[in-house]
């Protein structure tokens, strides 16, 4: 399990390097910020739209030959980002380089909730959920050191670096594909897809709060004379602690059906602290209950999905659930730009929390209408 969670860490390293990297290395290009939006834009398109497919690979052939070859692509796209200084070529090996996340991503979480033990299993995805915020945590502050001395090409080896740990990882933890699986027939959608409606819906909300607080918390701290780093460094400190506690037997105080329903709670009421104190305890408020809505709904929905599909089709549920994750935060971002230009950043943070009260409502629903045979 450490092997995996580690293969997790390195790989999540890499898109933070990458995604740090890559708008002053535009910039430094003489490119503009709507270039830096593209390339952006690139990757999240090519991810999004490979999820579906990724599903079925993962299902047919197993983790680790995927995972292993996204680790690859990744690897090689790092050093080519420093060796092809043209700004179109850097937006199509963006978009090359998310074809690989989408495999080591999906992928990761796969295998680390494979057990067929639901409260392993649990264990599994909560543990994943660590591997992000603690690369969150670290390689964006490594990218800041040397890109302010205009060392790219350093920066960019760092970064392909960090892809190759992560498949010596994944390369010595990940087994081959159970022998049960390799007849699998291959469909893009999972079986019983109506039953994961709502925690697809769930986790599209998560993408669109997700995609508000990266995209747009810089310029609401800007507006109120706050620190936009304080909020991720707390934001990534609470979520590590929170989601060891659940790795560690926490989340077995719940029903998996409990944890959206928290999750949606906390994420409302982030928004909420976002409107109405915009202080920096406010901020530490905010971040700390966005933290524990991000890991509550992300590895919720993760154990409800698995635990309402078939063990050969995990792969596919785990690629439509960071679908939907994906197709919120295009949604939200779009949604909340629009927003933010007509009635301002912090009202519209009110306004999204406001609309979050429906998958908080759906959450409740799904609580409610559980058989006695879910988790």
């Amino acid at each position: 399990m450490i092997g995996k969670l580690l293969g997790g860490l390195f790989g999540f390293g890499n898109n933070h390097t990458i995604t740090a990297a890559l708008p002053l290395y535009i910039y430094f290009l003489g490119g503009s910020a709507a270039e830096v939006g593209m390339t952006a834009a690139a990757m999240a398109v090519c991810a999004s739209l490979s999820r579906p497919l990724v599903g079925v690979v993962l299902d047919r052939l197993g983790s680790r030959r995927p995972i292993l070859l996204g680790c690859l692509t990744m690897a090689v796209v790092s050093l080519l980002f420093g060796l092809w200084q043209w700004i179109p070529g850097i937006m199509i090996m963006r978009g090359i380089q998310g074809l690989g996340f989408a495999f080591v991503t999906s992928g990761f979480i796969a295998v680390m909730g494979e057990a067929a033990d639901v409260k392993v299993q649990r264990q599994g995805l909560a543990m994943a959920g660590m591997a992000m915020p603690l690369s969150l945590g670290f390689f964006p502050w490594l990218v800041e050191r040397f890109a302010a001395a205009d060392a790219f090409g350093l920066v960019f080896f760092i970064g392909a670096l960090t892809a190759s740990v992560s498949g010596m990882f994944f390369a010595a933890s990940v087994t081959g594909l159970p022998r049960r699986h390799r007849t699998a027939p291959l469909e893009v959608f999972p079986k019983r897809s109506l039953r994961l409606g709502i925690p697809l819906a769930i986790a599209a909300f998560l993408g669109m709060a997700d995609s508000a607080a990266l995209s747009f918390l810089p310029i609401y701290a800007s507006e109120q004379g706050l620190s936009f780093s304080l909020f991720f460094a707390v934001w990534a400190g609470t979520m590590v602690f929170y989601q060891f506690a659940l790795s560690r037997g926490f989340i077995h105080v719940f029903r998996a059906a409990w944890l959206p329903v928290i999750g949606c709670g906390f994420l409302v009421a982030s928004l909420c602290l976002l409107f109405l104190f915009p202080s920096s305890m406010g901020l530490v408020a905010a971040a700390m209950a966005f933290s524990l809505g991000f890991g509550s709904i992300e590895t919720g929905t993760y154990s409800l999905v698995m635990s309402r599909i078939e063990a050969s089709q995990r792969g596919t549920g785990v690629s439509w659930v960071q679908l939907a994750i994906s197709s919120g935060r295009a949604v939200g971002g779009l949604g909340f730009g629009f927003t933010a230009a007509l009635i301002g950043v912090r009202t519209t943070y009110l306004g999204l929390a406001m609309l979050g009260v429906i998958p908080l409502l759906l959450a409740l629903a799904a609580l409610v209408k559980m058989d006695s045979s879910s988790p």
